[in-house]
């Protein structure tokens, strides 16, 4: 965490993947170092295809979050790719991708026909904007020009009983008002049955 901390500003980013490689080589090293190091190999347009493959022959061994990304990003096994999220029963309004949203022309152009966005800094260092559409149904969270976070809510987005069936391992948690449930990515969030806001991170 200390690492990751110290990534914080862009350009120290290649000292962070030199500190983690290093603790890697450590005595009973946890997976989510190699984890780490492929993500911001990635991030910074980066060749991790061997962090990936690697953590793809240990996808059994990962939490459920970070199998579902390395499975995005590297070829696992039938059997550990049936345990992840293949459909959901609604549609995110904002495609993801992780690219600059400045370079998707099409995105930027449905953002801006929304609500004008909230602004925000944090110590000069952590910028970004939060976007919601005219509508109050999507909200999307933007750091430093890429989406890290999109939220949709209303009625008709389905039920905990359907849930069943896009996710293998749902894990409840229960809130003053309704239930959280999480798998993957993403998370609904549930009163008497029926979802009424789901919430999904890139990574």
């Amino acid at each position: 965490m200390q690492i990751l901390a110290q990534y914080e500003p862009d350009e120290n980013w290649h000292r962070a993947v030199a500190q983690l490689k290093k603790l890697e080589y450590q005595p009973n090293a946890p997976r989510s170092l190699s984890y780490n190091v492929a993500q911001l190999l990635t991030v910074h347009s980066q060749k991790a295809t061997g962090y990936w493959k690697f953590l793809a022959s240990q996808a059994k061994f990962l939490p459920d979050p970070i199998r579902a990304v390395v499975c995005r990003q590297a070829n696992c096994s039938n059997s550990i790719r049936s345990r992840r999220t293949l459909h959901t029963p609604w549609i995110w309004p904002v495609p993801f991708k992780w690219q600059r949203l400045s370079e998707q022309t099409q995105v930027m152009s449905k953002l801006k026909s929304w609500q004008k966005p909230i602004s925000f800094s944090f110590n000069n260092q952590l910028n970004g904007h939060i976007y919601q559409s005219t509508d109050k149904r999507t909200t999307v969270l933007e750091l430093d020009d890429y989406m890290q976070m999109q939220i949709i809510k209303g009625n008709h987005l389905g039920t905990v009983k359907a849930l069943q069936n896009y996710c293998g391992q749902l894990r409840p948690r229960t809130l003053a008002r309704g239930v959280l449930w999480s798998c993957d990515d993403w998370a609904a969030l549930t009163f008497e049955g029926e979802v009424r806001e789901i919430w999904r991170v890139l990574r």
